[in-house]
C-alpha cells in the first residue's frame, strides 16, 4: 500500500473536491478494494496498492457510463448534431474499457428514439430508461434526475436533470473522454501530463478551453473574469472526468429518502444537500434564485471505501430525529452530534444564480462538527417559525421571517448568548407583524411566549455580564395582575405586544396592544406609556394603599443599574435589543443569575426622587399597625412624573414616607424633573430599596457615600410644616 498526497484535489472549489472522491470511486471499484481516503491540512490523501495513479487513469481507467436521452443537447435530440458526433466517436472507439458505456448508449438510443416517435415526456423518458438499461448507467440517472410519482425532481448538484441551462454535462464528458483516452502517443503523453496536473497540482500542460460548469467560479470565464474584462473557461479534462465520477457517489440512499422529504423539497433527494438560506456568508439576497446548497463532508482520519460509501448511502444529517431539509439544521445536526461519527467538518456550497442566467458553487463555509448543548434552545423557537412560515400573507410578516431565519441561522452557525439575543429578538418582532396582520392572525396560534427563560438567560448573561442585560431581564420580567381577570397575571409582553393572556385554560390570543409603539418608538416612551396605563387599570382587589405596579417582577436588579440608566450612562441600543428579545420568553419563576446582595460600586451616590420612587413602586413600604397593607405610588404619580412634575410628586413622596414612620427631607430638584425616563426606570425592580432609602432619608448630607456633594443644599431643603 502507498500514500498518495494528492495537492491538486482539496476541499474547495467543489470540482476539486467531487474529482477527488470520484478518483477514489473508480479506484476502489476497478483497482483496489482495500483503498482508504481522508484530508489533511485540505488536502486529499489515498492509501492505496496503485504506486502511479496518474498512469493508471491514462492506462486502465473504465468510464462509468454518462448518457441524458431526456435532454435536448445530449447527443440524442433531433438538433444535436455536434454532440451526436461527438458521441458517436466515443462509443467506436475499439476499446474494451468501453463496452459498457456503448451497452448504456445502446439502450439511451433506442428509448431516446421511442421518446421522440411517442411524444414521451421527460418523466416518461426516464422510466422507460430505467427499465431496459444496465445496472452501471442507473447511478448517473439517481444522480440527475430522480422520479417522484409522476413528477421529476432534480437534485441540485447536477442541475435540472444533467444540464445547466444549455450546458449538457454528459456532452461535456463525453467529450473530456475524448481528451483523455487518445491512444495516439501524442495524445497518450499529454493526457498523462494532465493526469498527474489535476492530482498533484502542477502545470505541466496547457488547459482545455472548455466549459467547466457550476463546479468552480473561477475556472467558469465569463465576465469579469480576468483583468481585460472577460476570459475562457479553461478546463483540466481529468479533473472535469473524475468530478463527475465522484457526483455519482451523491446518487447513493436517493430512494430511502425520497419518501421522507424528497416529495416536498427537490433539495432532499440528494444526501447532504438542503434548501438555502440567507446569511450574512453572502448565501444570497431575498430575490436571487437558487438551487439549494451542497455540504461536502470531509473526514480527517483514514476511511476506508466501504465506509465512505455507508456515509454517503446513509446521508446522516439529522436534528431533533428527522432528516435535516435546510441549511440551519445542517448547522444543529453538525452542533448536536446529528451527523455521522468520523466527519470533522463539512465545507457548505450554495448553488446560486450568479454568472448570467448559469449557476455557480458559491463556497460559503467551513463548518466544524462540534457539540454545542445551546443549540437546543431554538426548538420551540424555530417550531412557531415554521408555522408562521405558512401564515405568511403579508409583507411585513415576510420581512420579519426573513429576519428570523438569518437570526436562526448566525445561532445555529456561531452560537453564544449574542446570536441567541438576535433570534429572540427577531422572534419578537414576528410576533408584532403578525399581531399587527389580520390575515395571518386569522390561520396562526398564539405564538411561542410560555418558553422558560432561565437557560436563555443564564447563556446570555454568561457571555454579556453587563448592566443592560440585567436592565432588560428585569424590564421583561415585569407583570401585574390582569385588570380583565381576578385569577390571573398580565406580563408586559402582554401590555406592549398584541397578545391576549392566558385565561380559564385557554391559550393566548392575538389582541391589540394595550401600549401601542414598540420597536417604532423609543423603549423610553413606551415604558413610561406602560406605567401610565398600569396607574389607570389599578384594581380595587388589589391589597395596597396605592399602585405596585409590577408586584410580580421577580428578577431585580443592583439600584446603581437602573440609575445609571437614569443618567443616561448605559447603551440605549443594547437595553432596547435585548428587552425585544427577552419579550418572547416566559419570566414566571426566574431567578436571576447574578448576586442581588452585591455590594454598590464606589462612589455611588443614589438619586433621590428615584430612590422614594423605587420604594414605593417595590411595594416594600408599610404604615405604623397595617403591616399587612403596602403602600404604593399614588395613582396620579405616574402621569404627572410623565409630564415633568417631579419636584411635586417628591414633596407628596416626602410626606408619604413620613406618614410610615421615616423621618426625611425634601430634595431640592429641578423645575421639570421627572419625565418620561423617570418614569420608565420604575419598570425595572430594584434590589435592597429600603438600604437605599435609609441612605436617602437618613442622611440628607451623604456622610457615607465615598463622594459626598461639595454643597448638600444643591440636593435637599427642609419640608414645609
Amino acid at each position: 500500500m502507498t500514500v498518495t498526497r494528492l495537492d491538486g484535489l482539496r476541499t474547495t472549489p467543489l470540482a476539486s473536491y467531487l474529482a477527488a472522491i470520484g478518483l477514489a470511486r473508480v479506484l476502489a471499484e476497478q483497482a483496489d478494494t482495500q483503498l482508504r481516503l481522508w484530508w489533511s491540512d485540505d488536502v486529499a490523501h489515498v492509501d492505496s496498492c496503485v504506486d502511479d495513479i496518474a498512469r493508471w487513469l491514462v492506462d486502465a481507467y473504465r468510464p462509468t457510463p454518462v448518457v441524458s436521452p431526456w435532454n435536448e443537447g445530449s447527443g440524442y435530440g433531433r438538433k444535436d448534431k455536434k454532440p451526436r458526433v461527438t458521441l458517436r466517436e466515443l462509443i467506436e472507439r475499439d476499446e474494451p474499457r468501453l463496452a459498457v458505456f456503448r451497452a448504456a448508449h445502446e439502450a439511451a438510443a433506442a428509448v431516446g428514439a421511442a421518446g421522440r416517435t411517442h411524444g414521451w415526456s421527460k418523466e416518461r423518458t426516464v422510466r422507460e430508461l430505467r427499465n431496459r438499461c444496465p445496472d452501471d448507467l442507473l447511478e448517473w440517472i439517481d444522480a440527475s434526475v430522480v422520479l417522484a410519482g409522476d413528477k421529476a425532481v432534480f437534485p441540485p448538484l447536477l442541475g435540472t436533470g444533467g444540464n445547466d441551462g444549455r450546458l449538457d454535462f454528459s456532452t461535456n464528458f463525453h467529450q473530456r473522454l475524448q481528451d483523455v483516452l487518445d491512444d495516439q502517443p501524442a495524445g497518450r503523453a499529454r493526457s498523462l501530463r494532465w493526469a498527474r496536473d489535476a492530482l498533484h497540482g502542477t502545470q505541466g500542460a496547457p488547459l482545455q478551453p472548455a466549459a467547466m460548469g457550476q463546479f468552480s467560479p473561477l475556472a467558469g470565464g465569463g465576465r469579469n473574469s480576468s483583468v481585460f474584462g472577460a476570459a475562457d473557461s479553461l478546463v483540466n479534462p481529468w479533473t472535469f472526468v473524475l468530478l463527475v465520477e465522484g457526483s455519482l457517489l451523491y446518487a447513493s440512499g436517493v430512494s430511502r429518502r425520497l419518501g421522507t422529504a424528497a416529495h416536498a423539497s427537490s433539495q432532499a433527494a440528494m444526501p447532504f444537500s438542503v434548501r438555502t438560506a440567507a446569511d450574512d456568508l453572502g448565501a444570497g439576497a431575498a430575490d436571487e434564485e437558487s438551487r439549494g446548497e451542497v455540504w461536502s463532508p470531509v473526514w480527517q482520519e483514514p476511511m476506508a471505501w466501504s465506509e465512505v460509501q455507508q456515509l454517503f448511502r446513509e446521508a446522516r444529517a439529522s436534528w431533533r430525529g428527522r432528516v435535516a431539509t435546510g441549511a440551519v439544521q445542517m448547522y444543529e445536526a453538525t452542533r448536536s452530534l446529528g451527523v455521522a461519527r468520523g466527519v470533522d467538518r463539512f465545507v457548505r456550497y450554495g448553488l446560486h444564480q450568479r454568472n448570467g442566467l448559469a449557476f455557480v458553487a458559491v463556497p460559503l463555509d467551513t463548518v466544524d462538527v462540534v457539540q454545542r448543548p445551546d443549540v437546543r434552545l431554538a426548538e420551540p423557537i424555530e417550531d412557531w417559525l415554521d408555522r408562521a412560515r405558512r401564515a405568511a400573507s403579508s409583507s411585513a410578516v415576510a420581512r420579519a421571517l426573513r429576519q428570523a431565519e438569518q437570526g436562526h441561522l448566525a445561532f445555529a452557525r456561531n452560537g453564544g448568548g449574542r446570536a441567541l439575543v438576535d433570534l429572540l429578538a427577531a422572534a419578537t418582532r414576528v410576533e408584532l407583524a403578525v399581531g399587527r396582520s389580520s390575515s395571518a392572525a386569522e390561520v396562526l396560534a398564539v405564538s411561542h411566549g410560555r418558553i422558560r427563560a432561565a437557560d436563555y438567560l443564564d447563556v446570555v448573561y454568561r457571555d454579556s455580564p453587563t448592566p443592560e442585560v440585567r436592565l432588560a431581564a428585569s424590564i421583561a420580567a415585569a407583570a401585574c395582575p390582569d385588570p380583565d381577570s381576578d385569577s390571573s397575571s398580565r406580563a408586559l409582553r402582554e401590555v406592549v405586544l398584541p397578545l391576549e393572556p392566558r385565561r380559564g385554560g385557554r391559550p393566548p390570543a392575538w389582541a391589540r396592544s394595550r401600549v401601542e409603539g414598540f420597536g417604532a418608538r423609543p423603549l423610553v416612551d413606551v415604558l413610561a406609556d406602560a406605567m401610565v396605563w398600569r396607574s389607570q387599570h389599578w384594581s380595587s382587589e388589589e391589597k395596597t394603599v396605592g399602585l405596585v405596579p409590577w408586584p410580580y417582577s421577580g428578577v431585580h436588579v443592583p439600584a446603581r443599574d437602573v440609575q445609571a440608566w437614569l443618567n443616561g450612562e448605559l447603551d440605549e441600543s443594547e437595553i432596547e435589543r435585548h428587552v425585544t428579545a427577552f419579550l418572547s420568553l416566559d419570566w414566571d419563576r426566574v431567578r436571576a443569575p447574578w448576586a442581588s446582595d452585591a455590594p454598590d460600586e464606589v462612589g455611588y451616590v443614589p438619586d433621590p426622587l428615584l430612590t422614594m420612587l423605587q420604594a414605593f413602586r417595590s411595594g416594600v413600604l408599610r404604615r405604623p399597625g397595617q403591616d399587612d397593607v403596602r403602600v404604593g405610588l399614588a395613582l396620579d404619580w405616574p402621569v404627572r412624573l410623565r409630564s415633568g412634575h417631579g419636584r411635586q410628586v417628591a414633596a407628596e413622596a416626602v410626606a408619604a414616607l413620613r406618614r410610615c414612620g421615616w423621618t426625611t427631607a425634601v430634595p431640592r430638584l429641578p423645575a421639570h424633573a421627572g419625565g418620561a425616563r423617570t418614569l420608565a426606570a420604575l419598570v425595572p425592580a430594584s434590589a435592597h430599596v429600603l438600604r437605599e432609602l435609609s441612605r436617602v432619608a437618613d442622611s440628607p448630607r451623604f456622610e457615607d457615600s465615598a463622594a459626598p456633594p461639595s454643597d448638600p443644599s444643591d440636593h435637599f431643603e427642609e419640608a414645609p410644616a
